[in-house]
Parts: structure tokens; C-alpha cells; sequence
């Protein structure tokens, strides 16, 4: 993960607070203020090793309650305040899920993409500071389903936070980072995983850093993330094929939802 050294950084949904301790440890970076979407309450009752007293300790801030979905509830202290805004695995959790999927009859798919969405928005809207270079990170798996949500295509339509690319995320440069289950005290398997960049202003060096969406070319299919397909035929036959036309119809879902805002 490339972070600059001067950066003050704000984190998104740390379960556990073990990412951002990991950066406060490892002093990477200026500032680092730490948020999760429970309560100090619930992460204390939910995790058996968080570091909810470190913070405490150490009189470094720690914004309990935070959902990046809620802007109405953000903190003024934190506005405007930040560098960069990262959101390590995001996943809507599965409360959410249920209460949404019944309420609106939206997929699993459109809720994590909208979550998304409201950081990306959120973060330029309400945390970064405009005199900085004002980078979003999102971390997310790069398997299925995770790999479905477009993240590096539509997710950022409408936002002006243009894409810049990704870099492999290194679990092992974080030692005492652990990512959790979503909804209880349960590691998640390590996989791979990358770090995508997004960023309000033009940013040569990080730009030197990332590696851009190598399927955004014409003989590609950006939206499965596959190719390069060199005849008329195997174009037929992707755009026929079952995974294609899932990703279609997921697309088309977003597409319906951020034309309805």
C-alpha cells in the first residue's frame, strides 16, 4: 500500500481498530484517526484482541458509530481534515443485508456497490482536506464476488474522483492486522487482495505507483475483467456466456440505481 509520509490519514470501518493501530505503530504516516462502524461497546464485546485502549492510551482519536452511509451523523471535528480516507474489505453486513434486501429488493451486488459509492462520495464530500491531495483507498478481495462489484469501471460515476489504478495489498507489511468477519470474532482467510486508488486531483507520483485497469482496452471486456479476445467469434461467444450476462445484469442494476438519485 503506498501511503506518503506526510499524509493524514482517517480509516473507515477498522473492526477491530488492527489496521489502524498497524499504522500508528509503524508511524507510516503523519496522522492517523481511527473509526468503526459499531460502537467502543460492541467492538470491545465483539473481538476478543481489539485495540479500542490503545487509542485510548495513547490520546489518539477513535470515532466510534461512524457509517460512511450516514452523513447527517458524521462528526464536524473530522471535516476536511484528511489526506486520504481508506476503507479496508469493505462488506455490508449481513443485518443490513437482510433489512435492505427486504425493504427494497436490491442484491447483495448493488448494496456493497452503493456502499462504496456513499465512500467515495462521503470521503470528497465531508473528510478531505481541498488543499491535499484528496485519495480515496478502497482494499477488497480480488475473487468473486468481490471482483463483480466494477470497481474499477462505473463505481465512481457521477463522483469527481477519478480512477487511478491499484496496487497488490501486502498483508505481511501489517503484522498485527487481522481482517475480520464482517459480523463476529472470525479471521478471514488471506487471499489476494488489491488496493484501488481514487483521487479528486491529478497526482503524477501516485500515478507512477499504480497499475491501471489493464481490461479498459477495446479488446477487452472491462465489465468481467477478461481478454484480450482477437476474433468477431470469441466476442459472440463471450457476450453469450452466463458469466457476461450475469455482469450485465448487475450493471444494469447499478446503472438504474444511480440514475434514480
Amino acid at each position: 500500500m503506498f501511503l506518503e509520509p506526510h499524509w493524514r490519514v482517517l480509516t473507515i470501518g477498522d473492526g477491530d481498530l488492527s489496521f489502524s493501530y498497524c499504522l500508528a505503530q509503524q508511524q507510516s504516516v503523519a496522522t492517523v484517526v481511527a473509526s468503526s462502524l459499531d460502537s467502543e461497546s460492541e467492538v470491545i464485546a465483539k473481538y476478543r484482541h481489539q485495540y479500542t485502549q490503545y487509542f485510548k492510551e495513547n490520546k489518539q482519536e477513535y470515532y466510534p458509530g461512524l457509517d460512511i452511509n450516514k452523513p447527517e451523523q458524521f462528526p464536524k471535528t473530522l471535516q476536511g481534515r484528511f489526506d486520504a480516507v481508506i476503507f479496508q474489505f469493505p462488506l455490508i453486513t449481513a443485518q443490513a443485508s437482510r433489512r435492505k434486501l427486504t425493504s427494497h429488493q436490491y442484491s447483495s451486488n448493488l448494496l456493497n456497490r452503493q456502499l462504496l459509492h456513499h465512500f467515495l462520495r462521503h470521503s470528497k464530500q465531508y473528510f478531505l482536506d481541498p488543499n491535499g491531495p484528496m485519495v480515496a483507498i478502497i482494499t477488497s478481495k480480488d475473487v468473486k464476488p468481490y471482483c463483480h462489484w466494477n470497481i474499477e469501471g462505473s463505481l465512481n460515476h457521477g463522483l469527481s474522483m477519478p480512477y487511478l489504478g491499484w496496487l497488490n495489498f501486502d498483508l505481511d507489511a501489517f503484522p498485527n492486522y487481522r481482517i475480520r468477519n464482517v459480523d463476529r470474532d472470525k479471521f478471514v482467510k488471506k487471499t489476494l487482495a488489491k488496493s484501488y486508488y481514487f483521487a479528486a486531483k491529478p497526482s503524477p507520483l501516485l500515478a507512477k505507483q499504480v497499475t491501471a485497469n489493464r481490461y479498459a482496452g477495446a479488446r477487452f471486456c472491462s465489465l468481467c475483467r477478461c481478454g484480450p479476445m482477437l476474433t468477431q467469434q470469441e466476442w459472440a461467444q463471450h457476450q453469450e456466456s452466463k458469466r457476461h450476462q450475469q455482469m450485465l445484469t448487475f450493471e444494469k442494476d447499478w446503472l438504474a440505481w444511480l440514475n434514480e438519485r
